[in-house]
Order: structure tokens, then C-alpha cells, then sequence
């Protein structure tokens, strides 16, 4: 009904799902997304079963003591007690007090009928069911963090909060929605909105075919229609409107009419084509504004048969038709578990909100000494599929190895790529259900969550645990009713958390030691130019520069020892702006001194760095470095394309022989420290 920025609460039966959504004149944006596919009435039907059961055990004339897991009479037994707490969900939505009550439909394990008389009030129900409610505002905010780092929404932007889902007729979901994300400190809206929540979901999907399809307009008496193809947005400053004209009665004949469009400084008409099909191209609207169309169909002999009007609303922020904004989007990070030095990291291959199909190509590295290269797929945190790839034995290591995703609109995932000669493809598919840990793994998996929930701010961690053990108890409740599904569910969960937690093992990428390279650079670069600058007398800041060198690599410190990927990205990104600063400063200062014309100074820098990779290439060959190898050997072709093409460079010339410089230092670095260390301690052994 508005533009706006939505908060979307779906609660249902079997599923929880959240939608941080921004709607712009009909075209929607989805900016985050979170939720819980085993989350929903069924939870709290459930919970509230165990609640029935308990009553039922609390009088010693009935042998109750059931066993769900191993008993297949007790699960029909426990199935009957979740009919009777759905009866008493739904009574309770309405009323604050309800006679739970069972003439004996219901037997005993002695087969003896089960007789329920009852009163159970509201503030009874709502403290069985509030640990399921509380775990649903974990997953919003994950949303909105998800929307704070696409596209800096934060939860104080969202203009309202709209339930959606049978199971948001609970008061009590109500409220702590209420409490937790409107008013105060939350969303612009005091209270979320309350209205068709049981068909709210099949009312927008018709509205988003009825957008797909196009806008239908009548006359009064509905004798007449026109319909317009596509949507009434565009980020375009000049768009097309198509459609056709019906007409719905024998009275009316269109052979040989037409159509008139009338706007502010803009009128044009069309000819009728067969079937009453029309077409208007580069038409002009209004930049960052709705305007609105005035259209007259004409029937063949000149009679004004019918009067319809539309608007286009230009926004920047949509697809050139209003529908780049309305793709479907990756619930989930698709991801690659990869080995550096020996150490396991993942790496995000598609990005969690990727516009759907994606399709994305990399590069790897044949590790060697092998004759099957796994690739271990994850989406999140979740191993789902490893695949297998022999390759002959005889493979060098850092062969190139070729890797293309595809995930098309349906997130249906293929993988394809090449090993030397060898190719592979796949389809990645949801892995089988698996069996539910031992207590030894679950013990090490809380182990690891405890060590791991140190490297948190004290409020975070409490926050932390508490959806940990919310989650945990879950778990064994589902162990305990032989609920394999839900308990398998709960434990990817847990696993999930351990994954995202700051892990001491974890291995940032880039490595330390590089992002140590980069820091040393930049401190003696900023010394070297200010000392050819003040010869120069080329303004230049060293203290001021070296203060935010320092502050730089605080910041990156903290984000290594906090395992921190997205901080040491930034500070690391931040480091190289630096860097290439100071080039600029130098090259300022070089250009000053030197008299050679600027395609015989860059000749002469590639020819000089492409000299210093002949030595580096040497160090590589010693130390059987195949993989650095054959990136030194891109590098040199790369420096001979600038030497040879100096009188006519490519655009960034200039920066690709920096980078390549910068690259072969850090690879002498890694070829000659640990040797010359070895050679240091000889001599003083000697």
C-alpha cells in the first residue's frame, strides 16, 4: 500500500521466516532474510503436549510414563495428546481460560481410559510456549543485521512490521514482537501489523503475479479493458508502454482505432494493431518523481470509448523495468572449504542475498601428491556434499584447477571445472537426514562452544548462550520423544553457531604474515618518501601518515586475535589505500627527477621489477614451489606486455607494475626467511 522499508514476521505451522523487505513503487527489494525451518505451532503444540502429559502423570491412577522414541502404541498416545493442545492453542488465543477436558478417548499404557477435567489459563500456556517465542527474535535480528550490511538498514529504519502465519493469533507473539521490535529503540511503528495474517501470504502472491502480469484497467460498465504489460517502475529516465485494449461487448468495435497518451509536455498517439495491441517507446518521465500517463482508446470511427490512467515512478535504485530488485535471492552463503598451509578455512564462493541465477568462476591450486582432490560444499556453516575428483598421480602440485557455480533461480546448485585435463561436473543436493551425535560429540561440541564463547563481549555471549541452550534443549526434548528430524535440525544449529563464533584455529584469509608484509611496507615506504619528498619539497605528513599506519594495524591486530574476517578485510583494505597513496606520492617525486618521457619510465620500471622476478623465480624452483611458480610466471608476462607496449599503455599500467612488485616481495619474503633463519643458526651453531 506505501513505499517503506518491512519488517516481515511469518510465523506458521511448521516454519519461521523473516524478511527485511523495501518496497519502491510496486517493486520489492529483499535485503535480509533468517529464519528456522523446524519453528513454528507444530513447536508449541508440542511443548504444550509434554505440558498435557504431565498433568495426566500427576494422578497415580493412570500408567502414563510414555516413550514416544522406542514405543510405537506411545507415539499414537502422544499424537492424540498433541490434538488435544492444538484445541487448547486455539481456544487460548481468544480467551484467558480454557476447560481442557477428554472423556477417555485417550488410553493408558494399562489400556485403562484417560479421563482430563481441567481448567488452564493463558499465563499457564504462555510460560510453556515463551521459550519458542523468544527464539523466533534471535533470528529478526539476524535479518537485520543482514539487511545493516547490504544496505545500511538498520532496525530503526523500518517504517512497519507486518505478522503473517496462523500462529501470530497468539497474544503472546504479539507482544514480545511488540516489545522487541516496535516502539522504543525498535521500529517507527508502536505496534506490528495484525491483519489477514491466515491468507496474507496467497494476497501477496497474487498481487506479485498480478505485477509480473501487468495492470488491468475497465470502464465503468466493465465493457472495455485495457491492460498494461510490466510494471509501473523504471530507474530509466525514458521508458516504453505496451498493452492491449479488449473490448468486452459486440457494441464496441476497435478495427481501425487508436490510443492517445497525454502527459505534462508529452502527447503522442498510437494506431490499434491486431487484437487491440499498442505500443509507446521513449517516453520521457520525471527523474526521482511519479508520473502520471492519461490514455484515450478511440474506436474505429473516432468515439472515445474508454478513459484509463497509470503512473511510472522513476527510482535509481530499480532495474531499467522495475524488476531488477525483484530476483530471488541465496538464503544461504554457498561456500568451499579450502587448505592454506596446511590449515582448513572456508571460503564464501556465492554471498548470502546473491541475485538468483548466479554464476561464479575460480581458481585454485592442485595441491599435490594426490590422486583425488575433494571439495568439501557448505551452505553456511552446514557440510552438505563432498566432491570427488581423481586425478592421475603424476599431477604436479599447483596445477591450475578451474571451478564455475552455477545456482539458478529455483537455488538448484551445479558445480563443473577442470584439473589439468580432467573435467568434473555435479549436482549439489541436500545431504540424508544423520543420526543424532553421541553424548562424547556433543560433549566436544560444547566444549568447543564454551572455549569459543570467550573471545566474546560479555553481553554478547550472554545473549549467545542463551540461544544455545535454548536450542539444546530442543534438542533432547526431541531426542527424548524419538523426534530424529527436529533433533538433527537442532544439532546443525548448534554446529552453526560453533562455526561463526571466534575460533582460535580459524584461519583469516589473508594469512598473518601478509597482512604483517603490508604494515612493514607501508611504515618504510612512508619513511622513503618523506625523505625524497622534503627534497623534493612534495608535501607529505609522516607523522600524521604513520598515526594512521598504527591505527590501522591496531585495528587488523584486534580483528586476527578476535578472528574477526570482516574487520581484517576492512583494515587490511584500508592499509592498502595507504600504501597506494605513498606510491602516488612517489611517483610524483620520480616524475620530478626524472627526464625520461613517461612511456620510457614505465618501460624501465617494468623491465627493473621484471629482472627482480627472474630471482624470485630462482628461490621458487629451489624450493620446488610449483604453485608460486607459475604465478611468477604470469607476473613476468604481464611485465613484458608493459615494457612492450610502453609508448601505448593499457589503462593502469602504472598500477599493474606496483602490484606486481608488491606481490614478488612478499613471495621472496616467504622463499628466503626461513632459510636465511636456518642459515643464521648454523653460523652462530659453527
Amino acid at each position: 500500500t506505501s513505499n517503506g522499508t518491512f519488517l516481515v514476521y511469518d510465523l506458521g505451522g511448521g516454519t519461521f521466516d523473516v524478511s527485511i523487505v523495501r518496497c519502491t513503487a510496486g517493486a520489492f527489494e529483499v535485503l535480509g532474510i533468517s529464519g528456522n525451518n523446524m519453528l513454528g505451532g507444530d513447536n508449541i503444540d508440542i511443548d504444550m503436549a509434554r505440558r498435557i502429559q504431565e498433568y495426566i502423570e500427576e494422578d497415580d491412577d493412570y500408567s502414563f510414563d510414555l516413550d514416544p522414541a522406542n514405543d510405537p502404541e506411545d507415539r499414537i498416545r502422544f499424537g492424540q495428546l498433541r490434538s488435544l493442545a492444538e484445541g487448547m492453542k486455539v481456544a487460548l488465543s481468544t480467551q484467558h481460560e480454557f476447560m481442557l477436558r477428554d472423556a477417555g478417548t485417550i488410553r493408558d499404557k494399562n489400556g485403562d481410559p484417560v479421563i482430563i477435567d481441567r481448567m488452564v489459563d493463558r499465563s499457564e500456556f504462555e510460560a510453556v510456549i515463551r521459550p519458542v517465542i523468544d527464539s523466533t527474535i534471535g533470528y529478526c535480528h539476524e535479518a537485520v543485521a543482514l539487511a545493516t550490511k547490504e544496505a545500511g538498514i538498520t532496525l530503526a529504519d523500518v517504517d512497519r512490521v507486518i505478522l503473517a502465519g496462523g500462529s501470530t493469533h497468539i497474544p503472546l507473539v504479539r507482544e514480545l514482537v511488540t516489545q522487541e521490535l516496535c516502539g522504543s529503540g525498535g521500529a517507527r511503528c508502536a505496534e506490528p501489523t495484525y491483519d489477514k495474517v491466515d491468507t496474507i501470504v496467497a494476497l501477496g502472491a497474487a498481487i506479485r503475479a498480478a505485477a509480473s502480469g501487468g495492470l488491468a484497467i475497465y470502464d465503468r460498465e466493465r465493457t472495455m479493458r485495457v491492460s498494461f504489460r510490466g510494471t509501473g517502475a523504471t530507474n530509466a529516465t525514458m521508458t516504453r508502454a505496451a498493452g492491449m485494449v479488449e473490448s468486452l461487448t459486440d457494441a464496441v468495435d476497435l478495427v481501425g482505432g487508436h490510443i492517445h497518451l497525454a502527459m505534462s509536455e508529452y502527447d503522442d498517439e498510437a494506431e490499434l494493431g491486431s487484437g487491440g495491441t499498442f505500443a509507446f517507446t521513449r517516453i520521457p518521465i520525471q527523474p526521482n518523481a511519479e508520473s502520471q500517463m492519461a490514455y484515450e482508446v478511440f474506436d474505429g470511427a473516432g468515439n472515445l470509448v474508454l478513459s484509463a490512467g497509470r503512473s511510472v515512478t522513476h527510482s535509481p535504485d530499480l532495474g531499467p523495468d522495475g524488476k531488477g530488485s525483484n530476483s530471488a535471492k541465496l538464503a544461504k552463503a554457498f561456500v568451499l572449504e579450502v587448505n592454506r598451509g596446511g590449515k582448513s578455512y572456508l571460503k564464501e564462493l556465492i554471498p548470502a542475498l546473491a541475485n538468483l541465477p548466479a554464476n561464479a568462476d575460480f581458481t585454485f591450486s592442485h595441491p599435490g601428491n594426490t590422486e583425488t582432490v575433494l571439495f568439501p560444499l557448505y551452505q553456511r556453516k552446514r557440510k552438505i556434499q563432498v566432491i570427488s575428483v581423481p586425478v592421475p598421480s603424476m599431477t604436479p602440485r599447483g596445477a591450475v584447477i578451474k571451478f564455475n557455480v552455477r545456482i539458478d533461480g529455483l537455488a538448484m546448485i551445479t558445480v563443473r571445472g577442470s584439473i589439468g585435463d580432467i573435467t568434473f561436473d555435479a549436482l549439489v543436493e541436500q545431504p540424508p537426514e544423520r543420526d543424532v551425535p553421541t553424548a562424547d560429540e556433543l560433549g566436544q561440541l560444547e566444549d568447543r562452544f564454551r572455549d569459543a564463547s570467550q573471545y566474546l563481549k560479555a553481553g554478547d555471549r550472554a545473549v549467545t548462550e542463551a540461544k544455545w541452550d535454548r536450542i539444546k534443549a530442543s534438542m533432547h526434548a526431541a531426542i527424548g520423544r524419538g523426534d530424529q528430524l527436529q533433533a538433527s535440525h537442532d544439532v546443525e544449529e548448534l554446529e552453526v553457531m560453533v562455526g561463526e563464533l571466534p575460533n582460535a584455529d580459524a584461519v583469516l584469509d589473508p594469512p598473518k604474515e601478509e597482512f604483517d608484509q603490508l604494515v612493514d611496507d607501508c611504515r618504510e615506504l612512508n619513511v622513503y618518501v618523506h625523505n625524497v619528498a622534503a627534497d623534493a619539497k612534495v608535501p607529505h605528513d609522516e607523522q600524521e601518515t604513520a598515526r594512521s599506519i598504527d591505527a590501522q594495524c591496531e585495528h587488523g591486530e584486534g580483528a586476527f586475535r578476535n578472528r574477526d574476517q570482516r574487520a581484517y578485510a576492512e583494515a587490511i583494505q584500508m592499509l592498502e589505500r595507504i600504501r597506494e597513496y605513498l606510491l602516488g606520492i612517489y611517483r610524483k617525486v620520480e616524475r620530478g627527477n626524472d627526464r625520461r618521457t613517461d612511456a620510457e619510465r614505465l618501460a624501465g620500471r617494468a623491465r627493473d621489477v621484471a629482472e627482480f622476478a627472474k630471482t624470485v623465480m630462482r628461490l621458487a624452483e629451489a624450493a620446488g614451489r610449483a604453485d608460486l611458480q607459475q604465478e611468477i610466471a604470469v607476473i613476468q608476462r604481464g611485465l613484458d606486455e608493459v615494457e612492450r607496449d610502453a609508448a601505448r599503455p593499457a589503462s593502469g599500467a602504472d598500477r599493474q607494475v606496483d602490484q606486481s612488485a608488491a606481490r614478488l616481495m612478499q613471495i621472496n619474503k616467504v622463499l628466503s626467511s626461513p632459510v636465511s633463519g636456518q642459515i643464521d643458526q648454523l653460523v652462530e651453531e659453527v
